[in-house]
């Protein structure tokens, strides 16, 4: 993951794991609510409608995963 670029990192003492939350990264974050801040909004990543709801928490720096030429 880039470097966190608004909001905050997870919470080291494991505070953030009473409910679902999320680092997207800011490509991801642009596609799903252009010209919105992420942070405190809810989403479900996937279609599947007993998927508990996300909250973001903050955004981070696009990586490449696979190498530059994929």
């Amino acid at each position: 993951m880039g470097p966190i670029w608004s909001g905050r990192p997870l919470a080291e003492s494991g505070g953030d794991r009473a409910a679902p939350v999320a680092i997207v990264s800011v490509a991801l974050a642009r596609k799903y609510g252009p010209g919105r801040e992420p942070i405190g909004r809810r989403r479900r990543f996937d279609d599947d409608s007993k998927t508990p709801w996300t909250r973001v928490i903050g955004s981070a720096g696009d990586v490449r995963q696979l190498g530059l030429h994929q």
